[in-house]
């Protein structure tokens, strides 16, 4: 099962768009996509984030992904390390990494280009960024 805790945080910019801020607890210091062979979802959601502080709801997601929206307000981010650790040599199991996105609306085709950008870069071998990006997007609308 591939486990994607996330929130996302969203801000206006001056000249007209938005930036979407994705953040993903990953593995490997933020280089690889959290897994675990366990697949009962109860089991997975009190195991690896209950225990761990990680506080939020399962959202709708096909296998292999089990998609935990974060709960910004019980789990104690501050408590966990983030992207900014890794960039300064750091090198923890389990990160927070930030990825964004651009535009007028989050996961649009748009004249920067940015969709077709992030659908082209790879998060893991199997995985662009953009498709994690159109996962969790999809469990955003139907919530």
């Amino acid at each position: 099962m591939i486990l994607l805790p996330y929130y996302i945080t969203e801000k206006s910019l001056p000249i007209g768009c938005k930036v979407w801020t994705l953040w993903i607890c990953m593995a490997a210091s933020g280089k690889e996509l959290w897994k675990t062979d366990d697949t009962d979802p109860s089991e997975i959601i009190n195991e690896y984030f209950t225990e761990n502080g990680i506080f939020g709801t399962q959202q709708p997601s096909d296998p292999p992904f089990l998609v935990y929206k974060v709960d910004r307000e019980t789990t104690r981010l501050a408590d966990f390390h983030s992207w900014s650790d890794v960039l300064s040599k750091k090198t923890p199991e389990h990160v927070w990494r930030p990825f964004y996105w651009i535009g007028e609306k989050q996961g649009a085709v748009d004249s920067w280009g940015w969709k077709e950008e992030l659908t082209s870069v790879k998060l893991d071998p199997l995985h662009t960024i953009g498709e994690i990006w159109e996962i969790i997007s999809r469990t955003e609308t139907t919530v």
